[in-house]
């Protein structure tokens, strides 16, 4: 999506000059993110948080080379991984983030990936393509509850 100036939300916080940074710290699931997007991971994590789901939510700030350091100290706690970001769906972080655990051992119980998939998107305000696309902060939180129940329905 492109946006219009001053796009960039609410989110304007330095988040260091390392490869990513935690910038919630959670026990639930991990929801790794870059860009705009973090503006509505942070708002569905504060929605999670009042559900009692602990979110732990990591804004990458370098793409390429892609360092999953943190993401992988973080899944390796969690086990779930929510990987949210506004690009099209071949090819994209989510993506990668998972082959990379595939190579390093790294097993996990559940894996979404949120983007803009691989269809043409229509005209719209930003508001209404996030929530169209399933970007927004109640689609990300939804998809959140439903992976961290995936977990508690398999281990009763």
């Amino acid at each position: 999506m492109r946006y219009p100036r001053a796009g960039e939300g609410k989110f304007k916080k330095s988040s260091g000059s390392a490869p990513a940074a935690v910038l919630r710290e959670g026990k639930d699931i991990t929801i790794v993110t870059y860009g705009t997007s973090v503006n509505d991971v942070l708002a569905a994590a504060r929605e999670l948080e009042s559900g009692g789901v602990s979110v732990e939510v990591i804004k990458l700030n370098v793409l390429n080379p892609l360092d999953c350091t943190a993401v992988f100290a973080s899944l390796r706690k969690t086990g779930i991984l929510l990987a949210v970001e506004e690009a099209a769906a071949a090819g994209c972080v989510g993506e990668r983030i998972l082959a990379r655990c595939a190579e390093n051992g790294i097993v996990l119980r559940a894996t979404a990936l949120l983007n803009l998939g691989s269809g043409i998107l229509t005209h719209g305000t930003v508001s209404e393509l996030s929530a169209m696309c399933g970007l927004d902060a109640k689609s990300i939180a939804a998809k959140a509850r439903m992976l961290t129940g995936i977990i508690k329905e398999s281990a009763v």
